[in-house]
């Protein structure tokens, strides 16, 4: 993931990005920025779907090279009066010292952007370490500011998958070994499907897992649309682990560049002694593997250990593949209207009644 390792020096040249530029914008997202997937060029398509408008800003490296990219997501808020403005995991630029203009630059660029899109706030996560003191350079220079809440989680759990399957199953903790074994004793089968009517299998398991943990599930056409836009940038496989023919736990797995993502995942809790979801897992991991990927980012965890908190379950499912948690630098608020002080934030407030509309 990309670092900022040197001090700010003078801005990048900064220029619209437009449908002849989107193989050289994966290219980098996915290879030099680390394979930052929601700032990849699918991602932005399948938000304009639903509703965002996209804007890209690309920082020129010369010869046609890509120094940094950054997809700003409009949409209006309530009323349709103001807007709001959001770069998921943006900006994304390559780690060292190359890293630091563009970053600034395409900030600075995108809170002008912002702007004339009537934006009441803009928001931007990058996926830098919260405590690496050339953040704070990059935040001091531009002006951001923590928001008072994150969209993405700040916490992540990452997997290293160095060295294959075999190495990966040594690191692995011994009971995760067991449950591995114990699915394939029990019978419990793994599909991996490239067709987006993998979502209709899918999607029933993700809704158990929603009336199960009390959170609200995205509709059936919002997952068609991922797997439909997804491979456009990057490979994706939604996995179906079955029992005796009826899936019982599903994900959706997605190899962006060096870094395997579990973007999804549900399950009933019909056979759960079999463990199937160890092996769904397991069997991810050999996929990513297989598509060049180095790390397995298992996505979010809580910022806490409190055991009965929500979350702690699935971080202690995640803690069982052995890897570490990244923390990054929380969500970050751009200054559109300085000169209105707390008045943005407050309207935010009044606007979100407790509740992001970004996510």
């Amino acid at each position: 993931m990309a670092r900022l390792l040197s001090p700010v020096h003078p801005s990048s040249q900064i220029v619209p990005a437009g449908a002849g530029d989107r193989e050289r914008w994966d290219g980098f997202v996915l290879g030099a920025a680390g394979g930052v997937l929601l700032q990849s060029w699918a991602w932005a398509e399948l938000k304009r779907e639903h509703g965002w408008r996209v804007d890209r800003l690309l920082a020129s490296a010369g010869a046609g090279g890509v120094a940094g990219v950054l997809q700003l997501l409009t949409r209006p808020g309530p009323g349709g009066a103001v807007g709001f403005a959001y770069a998921p995991r943006g900006p994304a630029v390559a780690a060292g010292e190359a890293g630091v203009a563009p970053a600034v630059a395409l900030i600075e660029a995108a809170t002008r952007l912002a702007r004339r899109r009537r934006a009441l706030v803009f928001k931007l996560d990058p996926e830098w370490g919260a405590g690496d003191p050339h953040t704070a350079a990059v935040r001091a220079s531009t002006g951001l500011r923590d928001s008072p809440y994150d969209v993405q989680h700040r916490l992540t759990y990452a997997v290293d998958l160095a060295g294959g399957p075999g190495a990966v199953l040594e690191r692995v903790k011994a009971s995760t070994r067991r449950h591995i074994r114990r699915a394939r004793a029990g019978g419990v089968s793994v599909e991996v499907h490239h067709d987006p009517a993998a979502a209709d299998l899918f999607h029933p398991l993700l809704l158990a897992t929603a009336r199960r943990n009390g959170f609200v599930a995205r509709d059936l056409a919002y997952h068609r649309s991922v797997l439909r836009h997804l491979p456009r940038s990057c490979p994706v496989a939604t996995l179906i682990a079955r029992v005796g023919g009826t899936p019982v736990s599903g994900m959706v797995a997605v190899a962006a560049g060096p870094r395997l993502i579990y973007l999804f995942g549900g399950s009933t809790l019909e056979h759960s002694d079999l463990q199937p979801t160890y092996l769904l897992h397991w069997r991810a991991i050999e996929w990513g593997i297989a598509h060049g990927c180095r790390l397995y980012d298992m996505w979010g965890v809580p910022s806490h250990e409190d055991p009965t908190a929500p979350g702690a379950g699935y971080y202690e499912f995640k803690r069982r593949w052995n890897g570490e948690v990244l923390r990054h630098l929380r969500c970050q608020d751009a200054p559109l209207w300085p000169r209105l002080g707390p008045l943005p934030r407050v309207a935010e407030r009044i606007a979100l009644r407790g509740r992001p509309l970004l996510t």
